[in-house]
């Protein structure tokens, strides 16, 4: 059942990019601290997980049911299920961006409970 789910969420594209994003943040979580990424390389991740590939995403699975019904174009259903790529990409660019700031932060995963930004001085 879950695996179903999954399926109907993920396509093979979605699933190996998904796995090179945790093979990149395991490669900077293991490397250490990394100084912070100049401006257009974070231009460059908005415009790459709300623009590229959402539309690689669409086009690659419209190409797939294609060829899956032998030339017929989508129904409404799948028509839906192919533009909601878009959210899709975008929780995920959303999850990545945080994933990644906690990483590089300085504090990092362990310190974060420990932040004493917040905490008031007497």
């Amino acid at each position: 059942m879950l695996f179903e789910y999954l399926d109907m969420l993920f396509g093979v594209f979605d699933i190996l990019i998904i796995l090179l994003i945790l093979f990149v943040n395991w490669f900077i979580y293991k490397k250490g601290k990394i100084s912070n990424f100049p401006w257009y390389i974070h231009v460059g991740f908005l415009i790459c997980f709300f623009l590229i590939l959402p539309i690689v995403s669409m086009l690659i699975e419209y190409e797939m049911y294609i060829i899956r019904h032998d030339g017929l174009n989508p129904d409404g259903h799948e028509t839906l299920y192919i533009w909601f790529r878009i959210p899709t990409y975008w929780i995920i660019g959303l999850v990545e961006g945080v994933a990644l700031n906690l990483i590089l932060n300085k504090n990092g995963w362990k310190n974060l409970n420990n932040n004493k930004q917040f905490t008031t001085q007497k």
